[in-house]
């Protein structure tokens, strides 16, 4: 198997947190509402994979 092929699959290895932020520069946290609001859930995990 060549390293390109390789596609990493648990997630906890490609991110350091699940937080999403608005603007992580300023350590602006998403809103829930507006989470919903775009990708129909509030469950960071979901939003993540998208």
């Amino acid at each position: 198997m060549l390293y390109a092929d390789y596609r990493e699959t648990d997630l906890d290895e490609v991110i350091q947190i699940d937080t999403i932020f608005y603007n992580v520069s300023k350590g602006d946290v998403a809103k829930q509402a507006d989470l919903h609001k775009s990708f129909k859930t509030d469950d960071n995990r979901k939003i993540l994979l998208e």
